[in-house]
């Protein structure tokens, strides 16, 4: 409770900041958590997630593909299936989190545990999902981050 307290505290302060563009100094806010906490919550915030209510059924279905087609499944759906600005926005933000889980020695973000927090960021499903479908979800996260150069071809 204590940690969500202090992050939401933080992000009650520097909200104002990010809405208008202007520049976040996080060095000074002394929380490692926050950048990430705000890149989740802008996610979650779209009208429509990154990955396009239209590719929802495809990507949990990537899950039951075999596992020589999941990676090519998965770029044929990013690089042909979406939209420019979303592959645009999602290629930054996938190449940022595979740098991320190079460091998994010394920061413990491994691409599993980066699929976890932010594959329910990325896409959901325009009803009520069921828990069963976010192993499938976490997992395609996963997928764009460890297999990042073999998926972002545009």
């Amino acid at each position: 409770a204590a940690f969500a307290n202090r992050i939401n505290n933080s992000l009650r302060k520097i909200s104002p900041f990010c809405h208008t563009g202007e520049s976040v100094e996080f060095r000074d806010l002394a929380d490692p958590h926050l950048a990430a906490v705000l890149l989740k919550t802008f996610l979650r915030e779209l009208a429509e997630p990154l990955l396009t209510f239209e590719l929802y059924d495809a990507v949990i279905e990537n899950h039951s593909l075999p596992a020589k087609q999941k990676v090519g499944h998965a770029a044929e759906l990013v690089s042909n299936q979406l939209p420019d600005d979303n592959y645009d926005l999602l290629n930054y933000i996938v190449h940022f989190l595979s740098e991320v889980a190079e460091n998994a020695s010394k920061n413990k973000m491994t691409a599993v545990n980066l699929g976890i927090v932010f594959g329910p960021n990325l896409i959901w499903s325009r009803q009520q999902a069921s828990l069963t479908v976010m192993k499938p979800i976490n997992c395609f996260a996963q997928l764009l981050i460890s297999d990042y150069a073999q998926i972002f071809l545009r």
